[in-house]
C-alpha cells in the first residue's frame, strides 16, 4: 500500500488493484513487446492502421506514393492524435470520481503520443526512401507518344488557315 500524504483521502482499494495489476502485468518481457502490451486497443489499431498504409506505401512504389505518402502519414498520425485526447477526456467525470477515470485519461495520451510517433515515424522513412535512392521511376510503356514542336506549327498553321475560311480543317 503506498503512502498516503497527510490529509489526503487514501485511495480506494479498486485504484490501487488496477494500479498494481498494470506494473505487475508489464514486468518481465522485451521493452517492445511489453510497450505494446501496455497500449489500449485503440492505441494498438491506430499504430497498425498507419504502419500497413505505410508499408503499403513502400510496397507499391510510385511518384503519387513519394508525393502524397508523407502527408497521409503525418495526417493519420494527427487525427488519431485528437482522436485519443478526445477518447480519454470523454472519461473524466468529477461528479464520481476523478481517480477511476485518471487511467482512461492516460490511455488517451498514450494513443496521442504513439499514434503521432508512429504516423511522423513513417512519413520520415518515405521522405529519407527518396533521399537516398530518388524517386520513383515512370514505368516504361513502350515507345511515348507525344507531340513536338513541328507538329504545334503544323495545327496553329491549320487553325489559322480554317479561321481565316482556308479549306483545310483542324482534325
Amino acid at each position: 500500500m503506498a503512502a498516503v500524504q497527510p490529509g489526503a483521502r487514501p485511495p480506494s482499494a479498486a485504484s490501487e488493484r488496477l494500479i498494481l495489476a498494470a506494473r505487475v502485468s508489464c514486468r518481465g518481457r522485451s521493452r517492445w513487446k511489453r510497450i505494446w502490451e501496455c497500449l489500449n486497443g485503440f492505441t494498438q489499431f491506430s499504430t497498425v492502421l498507419i504502419s500497413s498504409i505505410a508499408l503499403l506505401f513502400h510496397i507499391r512504389w510510385s511518384r503519387r506514393a513519394t508525393a502524397l505518402g508523407p502527408t497521409i502519414l503525418t495526417t493519420l498520425g494527427i487525427f488519431f492524435c485528437f482522436a485519443g485526447h478526445c477518447l480519454g477526456g470523454c472519461w473524466i467525470s468529477t461528479r464520481t470520481n476523478v481517480r477511476s477515470s485518471v487511467p482512461h485519461l492516460l490511455g488517451g495520451i498514450r494513443t496521442a503520443f504513439w499514434s503521432s510517433v508512429v504516423g511522423i515515424f513513417w512519413a520520415l522513412t518515405l521522405k529519407i526512401r527518396v533521399a537516398l535512392f530518388g524517386d520513383a521511376t515512370l514505368p516504361a510503356s513502350g515507345a511515348q507518344e507525344g507531340s513536338t514542336v513541328d507538329d504545334l506549327a503544323r495545327l496553329l498553321v491549320q487553325l489559322d488557315r480554317s479561321i481565316a475560311g482556308g479549306d483545310d480543317a483542324v482534325c
